[in-house]
């Protein structure tokens, strides 16, 4: 019989100093190393997010607000990558998320969003569209859309709609008809149009982005806005009674006497105020100037679709918690109009606060006004 030898370590030694063994044996050994820094370091990770982020996600679920759902979804995206199948996890995301799409007519803009309540934060780029069930946190939205050759357009949004009956967020949906540079009136935005239940569909139609300016105002009076009747087509009652066209000049004065808002003075408004907006103006008067502009008042119908979508919301937090704190409603007077960031969905400015609004229709004490001032609150 045999017996195996004895071992020989210094000609080991010798063999495994070979360059040809060594260099393989020591990327072998700092894989393993690092594989097993790897491992242990994401079994920790794992640990934390169930021990501690996921009932930190837990408790803010239960007390969240709005302006908690950004927050509550990151939180809860940074924990699904640690644990994906964690079902209190994926339960608290399916309450706390939605899915939005933006189209555009043409497919191919730029989309850039930001949240409604940072209008200071720079706009973040998110695709082309189409862009089709994006995964977000419910959330209210600032958007812009950018193609080659066409107007650029601004909205707002909540990211998705809420199913009272359900009790959960629906997705959303961002549609917007893109028109080519120049092919709209100047200062002016597209609206899109809809079922309305008491007259039926309305078309698309554009409104203007601000309110009417002093500037704008005091060019209809220079240019014989109060002298032209082919401006002023409605009938002009006082204490219900038609006033005759010589009556009703003498009643649209300003405060020395001069044709004008009633707030003016001596014909013309405070120095520095060229881009504040216009107000004192009669219902007739704001119709008399629509004319000149070649526009007319909007309808109340008109007026609502044109504020849009953000007024569909959860508890009205977006009044409270968005729009009044960007509106002029500071009781302090009236701004340059564009100057506070609330915007609507079809992105108009000031169309809560500043000053109110002359609609179109009429009601049993006289014309429809929208919007609210800025000493309403």
């Amino acid at each position: 019989s045999e017996r195996a030898g004895v071992f020989n370590i210094r000609s080991f030694l010798k063999r495994v100093r070979r360059p040809a063994v060594a260099i393989p044996c020591i990327v072998v050994l700092v894989v393993l190393a690092a594989l097993s820094f790897w491992f242990f370091n994401r079994q920790a990770k794992i640990r934390w997010a169930k021990d501690e982020l996921l009932p930190r996600i837990t408790q803010l679920a239960g007390v969240a607000t709005v302006l908690d759902y950004i927050k509550l979804y990151q939180l809860a995206v940074e924990a699904e990558k640690l644990i994906p199948r964690d079902p209190q996890l994926s339960e608290i995301l399916k309450n706390y998320s939605t899915r939005l799409s933006i189209i555009t007519e043409p497919p191919g803009a730029k989309i850039f969003i930001k949240g409604y309540h940072e209008p200071e934060k720079e706009w973040a780029y998110l695709g082309v569209s189409p862009i089709e069930n994006l995964r977000m946190p419910y959330e209210f939205l600032r958007f812009k859309m950018e193609k080659e050759g066409y107007e650029s357009v601004l909205g707002a949004s909540p990211s998705g709609k809420y199913d009272w009956i359900n009790r959960k967020f629906i997705p959303g949906k961002i549609l917007r008809k893109l028109d080519k540079s120049g092919g709209i009136p100047p200062g002016m935005v597209r609206v899109t149009g809809g079922e309305v239940e008491e007259i039926g569909k309305l078309d698309d139609f554009f409104m203007d982005r601000y309110e009417v300016t002093n500037r704008q105002y005091k060019e209809f009076i220079e240019k014989g806005g109060y002298q032209k009747k082919e401006y002023w087509k409605k009938k002009i009652i006082k204490d219900r009674r038609e006033l005759s066209w010589e009556q009703a000049m003498a009643e649209f004065v300003d405060g020395t006497g001069r044709p004008g808002p009633a707030t003016w003075q001596g014909g013309g408004y405070p120095e520095g105020q060229d881009d504040y907006p216009v107000s004192g103006n009669s219902r007739y008067e704001a119709a008399a100037y629509a004319e000149f502009a070649g526009k007319s008042l909007p309808t109340a119908y008109h007026w609502g679709i044109a504020q849009g979508e953000l007024t569909d919301l959860i508890d009205n937090k977006f009044f409270s918690e968005f729009s009044v704190p960007q509106s002029n409603l500071k009781g302090k007077g009236t701004e340059r109009v564009g100057s506070n960031p609330a915007i609507t969905s079809y992105g108009l400015y000031d169309m809560g606060g500043n000053v109110r609004e002359w609609c179109f229709n009429e009601t049993p004490l006289g014309r429809l006004i929208r919007g609210g001032a800025w000493d309403d609150i």
